[in-house]
């Protein structure tokens, strides 16, 4: 567990982590030195002719030229309450070093985590819960600072400061210190090695139970709109009810068994003080005698025990919170050590710019082509394409057409660079997209439209130009877009603020049609030469798609565009149509080449022809289908 999180640090967190286990030391011997002040004041309200029988005090008398016992006795004393004070504030400033250390780690791994999942492969969001993800970056990140690596540090502070001050009492007094460490450090030695497994099994327990309990309350907000027209409401707070309860045991298991104990150990440690007293009284030993003794370890008692009880609880939430550590180490190395099904996927380094118009692209002069690519989905039994070759022109139109499931996106996903092939390959006036410098290069040139546009809950302005600080955002380039998109004269005639309007969590302030022509305007922000449009208009109403329709057409223009079409009627005006049916490319042609006078789709190919295509697209014998 520590090697993992050793890992997880930065080299300078490594060093500040070295300088906080130095603190720790200088900690622990405050501690002690402040536990040896209390001694010669014990001594000398003993008996005042301490000072005489102890060389050191009678050198600290004749040298700073007391005359009576009592002043000396009260400088004893003010000497012993500044030492005290002192260990008392080290011990203060130690404690802000390693929360501030705590904090600035929860924030740099909270960055982090996210440029992590925002740099991984398309794939793995396919392939994971987002209130996972949403979890681990807000909520699990809290947890490994605060609940891993806080317990740890103080855990070897107090470490430190308890076996400093149990070597002083062994030197002071080798009986009782005999008992301090049989009693105490036996006590919670045998406590821990009782509960450990209970601490590990009550932690895989919060982690599930966190999990559940995120899953749900993200569902029910994400899609409240039809829950309350089903009148789900309630099935979806009673789902949230068993994780909650797992949840609240799981952290009451460990609460209890982190603090419980030291309510037991205290009581039976100090009363083995009072009987050893008794005991030593009984052998024919002077109370006065024993009175600086045992004031030396009833005090260093006050200082041992929650040394002790620290290092004990800081065991138990490290056991504890061991899931914590293995999901966030696991997910941060997940970049540097991809495994062989997010090889599959580009791996990718989000770049910082002050803006869209500034970023590198990739020349595009000639043709898109597609070579024999085909994909599959990890874990999937069947490819989602095979071999499938088809070829763009610059300043074409081209859409591909087909049932639901056909593969469409899955081409478009791989034009867009979220997916690599599995074979074949892409390629832009000739030059493979094999590498990720030349992949970001393409997509520096690409405006991407999705069947569901996603609002941020912002401004107009913002949601077009997704994801710029506020300070980068081009006005005169919002408003280009926007009038292209054919959504200006509604933003400028008709919202309060115009550009400045809020639209809400995921646009609810807008209609469909209008947060489509917003998704539209934020693809042509940037001014690209390539749009690709996937299904834009499938979930509109007739007047509202001719509406969006017409502004596609105008963004349109000059450009090379993409369309996955659910109409056949909007792929009129396209240059080519690839018909693609179970990932296979069995057709391709213009409108009136495959589609009939009725709308209806009349492939150019008989049903032989095309099952003989597939066959060639897919690698299979051409001798045996056409035998079979």
């Amino acid at each position: 567990m520590i090697r993992r999180l050793i890992e997880i640090l930065t080299p300078r967190e490594r060093f500040l982590l070295g300088l906080l286990l130095f603190a720790s030391v200088v900690m622990a011997l405050f501690q002690v030195a402040g536990v040896g002040s209390v001694i010669p004041v014990l001594d000398l309200m003993a008996n005042r002719q301490a000072v005489n029988d102890h060389s050191a005090l009678n050198q600290i008398y004749k040298t700073l030229w007391f005359s009576d016992t009592r002043s000396f006795i009260i400088f004893i004393g003010a000497a012993a309450i500044v030492v005290i004070m002192l260990s008392n504030a080290f011990m203060a400033v130690t404690m802000w070093m390693i929360s501030k250390f705590i904090w600035s780690v929860h924030t740099r791994l909270t960055v982090d985590l996210l440029r992590t999942y925002m740099a991984s492969p398309y794939e793995m969001f396919l392939d994971r819960n987002t209130a996972h993800l949403r979890k681990n970056v807000l909520i699990e990140v809290g947890r490994l600072t605060s609940d891993v690596i806080g317990p740890l540090l103080n855990l070897v502070a107090f470490a430190l400061t308890g076996t400093f001050l149990i070597g002083f009492l062994i030197w002071l007094n080798p009986v009782f210190a005999a008992l301090a460490v049989v009693v105490l450090g036996g006590g919670y030695m045998m406590l821990f090695l009782g509960v450990r497994k209970l601490l590990a099994a009550a932690g895989e327990s919060r982690a599930t139970a966190d999990a559940a309990r995120f899953k749900v309350v993200s569902e029910a907000f994400d899609g409240v709109k039809e829950i309350k027209v089903l009148g789900r409401e309630l099935d979806f707070v009673d789902r949230l009810g068993p994780p909650s309860l797992e949840y609240a045991r799981s952290i009451h298991s460990q609460q209890v068994l982190a603090l419980i104990p030291r309510y037991g150990i205290e009581g039976f440690a100090f009363a083995s003080i009072l009987l050893a007293v008794v005991f030593f009284i009984g052998t024919g030993a002077r109370l006065a005698e024993l009175l600086g003794v045992v004031g030396v370890y009833i005090f260093a008692g006050y200082r041992l025990l929650p040394a002790i009880q620290n290092v004990y609880q800081s065991f138990s939430f490290f056991r504890f919170n061991q899931p914590v550590l293995d999901i966030i180490h696991a997910d941060l190395a997940h970049r540097a050590r991809p495994s062989q099904r997010q090889a599959a996927s580009p791996p990718r380094h989000p770049e910082r710019t002050s803006g869209d118009s500034v970023r590198a692209r990739m020349p595009f002069t000639q043709r898109l082509e597609l070579r024999n690519v085909s994909f599959t989905y990890p874990g999937a039994l069947t490819p989602a394409l095979s071999g499938i070759s088809v070829v763009v022109p610059r300043g074409s139109r081209v859409a591909f057409i087909g049932e639901t499931g056909a593969g469409k996106t899955t081409i478009v996903d791989i034009i867009l660079g979220l997916f690599w092939p599995k074979s074949g390959a892409v390629l832009v006036d000739g030059i493979p997209l094999d590498s990720e410098e030349l992949l970001r290069k393409w997509q520096n040139n690409l405006g991407y439209v999705p069947q569901d546009i996603y609002l941020i809950d912002d401004t107009v302005a913002a949601n077009i130009a997704f994801g710029l600080p506020r300070d980068a955002i081009d006005l005169a380039a919002v408003e280009r877009a926007a009038r292209s998109a054919q959504i200006h004269e509604f933003v400028d005639g008709q919202l309060p603020l115009k550009y400045d309007t809020i639209v809400g969590e995921r646009g609810v302030r807008l209609s469909g049609g209008q947060r489509q022509r917003i998704g539209i305007a934020r693809a042509l922000y940037a001014d690209p030469e390539v749009l690709v449009l996937d299904e834009a208009t499938s979930d509109l109403d007739s007047a509202t798609e001719n509406a969006v329709h017409a502004a596609i057409v105008e963004a349109s223009r000059a450009r090379t565009v993409i369309l996955i079409a659910h109409r056949l009627n909007t792929t009129r005006d396209c240059d080519m149509l690839y018909l693609i049916d179970q990932g296979l490319l069995l057709d391709s042609g213009r409108y009136e080449e495959l589609v009939g006078p009725d709308g209806l789709l009349r492939p150019k190919r008989g049903p032989s022809e095309r099952a003989l295509a597939g066959s060639r697209s897919a690698g299979v014998d051409e001798d045996h289908t056409s035998t079979a």
